[in-house]
């Protein structure tokens, strides 16, 4: 499901005026108008008021009138438009106007943070913070302080987006400005539902509610929208289902962006409920409403969605169709977290279809996508951490400054020598203190750091005697395995044989006897074979003499011949890249993995198709044991032996397990480890 609407994307209030100097005084009026059209989306009054002022012989209604039209190009999703009239208001105009300066940087801030600049975003928010004063406009100072939150939390940097809405709430309350009270606990809500603190975020958005105390204003409107998305995530779907069904009866045509979203989140939850028609029939009403509208946002998540509901209902042609169209929309509109979804959704649904090629480039595609996803926001907080120490440097900068006009001014305007001498004086002790209190949080950080590292040592320590003591349970098993197979055939084996010799050698005698005593004698013999045919699978399964003699592709050929059974179980395998010999632990684990894999579903899954894949390519080995049983859920399963064996073994070989199952679906099991060539 899509993330929850943002709130400084969608709203600007009105009641937010400042009382600074600009050339806003001479049209106070029409801009509180703006505000309030702006607030309710009446997209009439914007329209009107841009025609309006556009002809006004006054620079600065015709200044208001730029930001209208950048508003209005931002709600029909013009961007590239607004940005252009939005720089034009700022590089054309004066220093007098910093409140219209100041909400131009914000709009930016919004539209930056849309299209995933984030950077750019939290310099435009600071560049209108300090344009603006929080005692003479804390309004649009808090929007301000929203605005930058949400940019943050995209990056993510959770901790100071929070100092930012917290500053932003006690701002407003200060103020008693419950709208934008309600505003930054619903940005902290956002921020709770991104950090998948679900019952958290609905706690902060009924509070927002509860704090606006209209259900007829913006914020509590999204805030019961997002209340819903978070109740859905967290297991309430009926409550989540009352709430989005009691807001799409009252909510207006003004805000199609939230109608869709939750129109989508309908389908979402009869999805979650197992309803999969439902759900198909609500995504698909929630895209035609959005062509209807014109609307693009949260259109790929949504086809990835149907289509993931179409394949669960059955129909496995057209999802998958849609899904390949979900995928290209996302590479077209750049959304990699959305690719990399529909990536690892696509590799487990070609393998399914035994489309096996099809797979392995959807998941060594996701592989590719996942870490370069990782890598870009990382990149991402550290251009932050780079603006955030050139900001600060530069207000360290203008603060010294400020020190040495203080004292200039003190020389010029009094010649006391004494009150010159204290004030070096007290400087020089400021110094000194900050340069020992500096040295001191040096050596605080120095203390952490070795603290820190020997922590890490110890837990790299106990890790590789943790492995070491795996592999050496493992060995032993192996070893036991051996001696236990070894004396099954060598001894128990021969002293079998050696007994159906001396009773062949009666075979002459029993011939003489009656017919009865010859009957009880070939069930003697009969048994007899039984017998050593017994004791020599047994050995072979313990041994496993083909995985030594011939490597990992022959007994992994031999051990799905054993399981195949005509007519009621196909076993298929397929196997990449194991011409070469593996280390022989590692070929050993790999056998024991699928082993014990195939094990689990003959006995649970009640299967009747399994398939087993193994992938060995530069560096890295894949395992993958996909079936068509019954499944189950993951999240709710109580961990039996089995996979605790599978999941012990991966470790001894630095390899991770996944499991994917659906309950009715089937169950994929795939272990993923590096290998040293």
């Amino acid at each position: 499901m899509s993330r929850p609407l943002l709130w400084s994307t969608f709203i600007s209030l009105a009641g937010l005026t400042a009382t600074g100097p600009s050339v806003l005084a001479q049209t106070r009026e029409q801009y509180q108008a703006f505000l309030e059209a702006s607030a309710t989306w009446d997209m009439h009054a914007l329209h009107e008021m841009a025609q309006r002022l556009g002809a006004s012989p006054s620079g600065g209604e015709r200044t208001l009138g730029l930001l209208v039209l950048a508003k209005i190009d931002y709600r029909e999703q013009r961007l590239a438009a607004s940005m252009q009239k939005l720089d034009s208001i700022l590089q054309y105009h004066g220093t007098g106007e910093a409140e219209l300066l100041a909400r131009a940087h914000r709009e930016k801030c919004i539209i930056n943070t849309d299209l995933q600049f984030l950077p750019q975003a939290v310099r435009e928010a600071d560049l209108g913070l300090a344009l603006v004063d929080s005692s003479t406009a804390p309004g649009l100072y808090a929007e301000l302080l929203v605005a930058k939150a949400e940019a943050l939390s995209e990056i993510p940097e959770y901790n100071q987006a929070h100092q930012l809405l917290t500053q932003a709430y006690h701002l407003a309350e200060k103020a008693a400005d419950k709208v934008w009270m309600g505003g930054a606990l619903m940005a902290l809500g956002n921020i709770q539902y991104g950090q998948r603190n679900y019952d958290k975020a609905v706690e902060s958005y009924r509070q927002a509610i509860q704090v606006v105390q209209d259900a007829s204003n913006q914020v509590a409107v999204h805030a019961i929208s997002n209340l819903a998305a978070a109740s859905a995530m967290s297991g309430k779907l009926d409550p989540a289902r009352q709430i989005l069904d009691s807001l799409l009866t009252v909510l207006g045509p003004k805000d199609p962006a939230l109608q869709y979203n939750c129109m989508s989140i309908l389908g979402f939850i009869s999805a979650r409920q197992g309803n999969y028609a439902e759900a198909v029939s609500r995504y698909r009403a929630a895209l035609a409403f959005a062509d209807s509208v014109g609307l693009r946002e949260g259109r790929t998540k949504t086809k990835q969605l149907l289509a993931t509901a179409l394949w669960n209902l059955g129909d496995r042609a057209q999802g998958l169709a849609l899904a390949n169209d979900a995928l290209a929309s996302a590479q077209q509109e750049k959304e990699v977290a959305t690719q990399v979804e529909l990536h690892r959704r696509l590799a487990r649904w070609q393998n399914i279809l035994g489309n096996d090629r099809s797979a392995y480039e959807h998941a060594t595609t996701y592989a590719a996508l996942s870490d370069s996803l990782v890598k870009a926001r990382f990149n991402q907080q550290l251009i932050q951490a780079d603006i955030l120490f050139d900001t600060e440097r530069r207000e360290h900068q203008i603060e010294r400054q400020k020190q040495a006009l203080e004292l200039a001014y003190v020389a010029d305007r009094r010649k006391n020598l004494q009150r010159i001498l204290l004030g070096l004086t007290v400087v020089a002790i400021t110094i000194i203190a900050l340069l020992l209190w500096r040295s001191l949080r040096r050596k605080q950080k120095l203390g952490e750091q070795e603290r820190q590292l020997h922590i890490q040592e110890v837990n790299d320590l106990m890790r590789r005697n943790e492995i070491n003591t795996m592999q050496a349970m493992l060995e032993g098993q192996e070893k036991e395995r051996e001696r236990t197979a070894k004396d099954l055939h060598d001894r128990l084996g021969a002293m079998l044989s050696t007994i159906k010799m001396q009773v062949g050698a009666l075979e002459s005698k029993v011939e003489e006897a009656q017919a009865e005593q010859h009957g009880l004698y070939e069930r003697v013999i009969h048994l007899l074979d039984e017998a050593v045919g017994e004791v020599r699978r047994i050995a072979y399964g313990m041994n496993s003499l083909t995985l030594s003699r011939f490597g990992l592709a022959k007994a992994l050929e031999d051990l799905c011949d054993n399981v195949r059974i005509s007519g009621k179980l196909v076993v298929e395998l397929k196997l990449y890249g194991l011409e070469q010999r593996m280390d022989r632990r590692v070929e050993i684990v790999i056998y024991r993995i699928v082993q014990e894999l195939i094990s689990n579903v003959l006995k649970h899954a009640e299967a009747h198709e399994i398939s087993v894949s193994v992938t060995r390519e530069a560096g890295r080995i894949s395992v993958m044991i996909s079936d068509d049983g019954k499944g189950f859920d993951p999240s709710k399963a109580s961990g039996g032996i089995g996979l605790d064996n599978v999941r012990s073994r991966a470790a001894s070989i630095g390899a991770t397990v996944h499991v994917d199952s659906t309950p009715g679906h089937g169950t994929t099991v795939s272990v993923e480890g590096a290998l040293a060539e």
